[in-house]
């Protein structure tokens, strides 16, 4: 068996060597194929297909080299839904995996007068569905990895043997070895014996004396003989790769297509208050010239009222580290993360970095021992720590209550008079009652 000028290529070796590692040569090409079906995955699947195959030729296997899975089936057995779930998809089918109008069909039905709620709920769900694929490849994978190398060895090709050691000798190497040799060999006496002062064991050329350091060797179990059954599996696989791979791509597809409409039907939700959606448009709007607006999501309405109070604590001179630039109003509503997703999740703090003779204003400051930051961590600047740095509260404009679809001015931000004349009203704000800080 020879490499083709496109395998050598792409497994970027020149000679034959390959066939002496080929799942190490082929492994970048078999992990791809649990990401996508490229041009290194179509190779390499050619290329140890034509392995498999004729080592079914040698075998006597009755097959068809061109034989494909029954794609129906494959995606059936693939994709696990209880029967919780059946009912709660009723009409949905695996095989829509592989029309990718058939699936789209059904799931915008599906989400047409869901509530956010439940979008979200079909949209997690289907991610998990699409797991499945990755947990079929993985199983695959790992098989012909695992398995390749063996497989190869039927194939009766002849090749060079490697020396056990895989050490090769230059002239000037055996010279060296020959000149070691004439000063640990004496012609009357014979080889050296080296003495060991330890239990009276001497080594010389005939190996250890003592048996009692012997010890026996343990043979690693025989792996199971790969069946026929086995060899004809992997053709149809790698004739099916591609189409299984094209559902799975469609998958991925519409759960991104279902991210988007659960997102826009939170977005939607959110707004529905006219009074809120203006109170957001003037609360985020800003000469960006003269203010750069940063955000913070916190983990409770608590954290929030107390930056407000306190100013914002920080770990590290770097707000960078712990904020986000100018969140448009669809960013406040959809932004959270974390492992349950709690940061930001009900409030987004924001904070107004002033823009002076066209240079932003150095706003973060080393915090005075005795001033009060209730300081959580929240992963960015690091999970074991203290505020070692604060903003000033006067620069904290308020924030965004998304638990109750509010907005909380800060009475201390700087300009807090210029902005609620702008949004029309004083905002209702709990802070006035227990705290004369204006």
């Amino acid at each position: 068996m020879k490499l083709t000028e496109e395998e050598k290529e792409y497994f970027r070796t020149e000679d034959d060597e390959i066939f002496n590692y080929i799942s190490a040569y082929t492994e970048e090409g078999i992990i791809q194929s649990l990401f996508n079906d490229d041009e290194l995955v179509r190779v390499t699947h050619a290329f140890l297909k034509k392995i498999v195959v004729k080592v079914a030729e040698n075998r006597g296997i009755e097959f068809d080299p061109e034989d494909k899975y029954d794609l129906d089936e494959v995606l059936r057995n693939m994709i696990h839904m209880d029967e919780e779930d059946k009912e709660l998809f009723e009409g949905f089918d695996a095989a829509f995996y592989k029309d990718e109008n058939a699936l789209k069909t059904y799931l915008e039905n599906k989400v047409k007068d869901a509530s956010p709620e439940d979008v979200e709920h079909i949209s997690l769900f289907f991610g998990f569905l699409t797991d499945d694929f990755r947990k079929y490849l993985v199983d695959k994978t790992t098989y012909i990895r695992n398995n390749i190398d063996r497989i190869y060895e039927e194939c009766g090709d002849e090749r060079e043997e490697k020396e056990d050691s895989g050490i090769s000798f230059s002239d000037e190497d055996w010279e060296d070895w020959e000149d070691t040799e004439e000063r640990d060999y004496d012609e009357d006496s014979g080889p050296v014996i080296i003495p060991i002062e330890d239990d009276d064991i001497v080594w010389d050329d005939d190996g250890w004396e003592d048996d009692e350091f012997d010890s026996p060797t343990q043979e690693e179990p025989k792996p199971e003989p790969i069946k026929d059954e086995q060899i004809v599996d992997l053709i149809k696989y790698f004739n099916t790769y591609s189409d299984i791979a094209k559902a799975r791509e469609n998958g991925v597809m519409m759960s991104r297509v279902l991210r988007d409409i659960s997102d826009e039907k939170k977005v939607e939700s959110f707004l529905s208050n006219p009074d809120l959606k203006k109170d957001l448009e003037n609360f985020v709007d800003h000469d960006k010239k003269k203010h750069m607006y940063l955000f913070h999501g916190t983990q409770a309405l608590d954290q929030a009222d107390s930056i407000l109070k306190q100013g914002f604590g920080m770990m590290q001179n770097d707000l960078t580290s712990t904020t986000y630039q100018e969140f448009s109003i669809r960013d406040i509503i959809l932004y959270h993360r974390g492992f349950g997703g709690e940061i930001g999740r009900d409030a987004i703090v924001v904070i107004d970095r002033p823009i002076e003779d066209r240079k932003l204003k150095e706003i973060v400051q080393p915090k005075p021992k005795d001033k009060k930051i209730d300081f959580s961590q929240s992963g960015l600047q690091g999970l074991n720590g203290k505020a070692n740095f604060y903003v000033d509260t006067k620069y904290v404009i308020g924030y965004v209550n998304k638990r109750d679809k509010k907005v909380i001015l800060n009475p201390r931000y700087y300009d807090y008079d210029k902005l609620s004349e702008k949004m029309g009203r004083k905002i209702d704000n709990h802070l006035h009652e227990d705290d004369d800080a204006r």
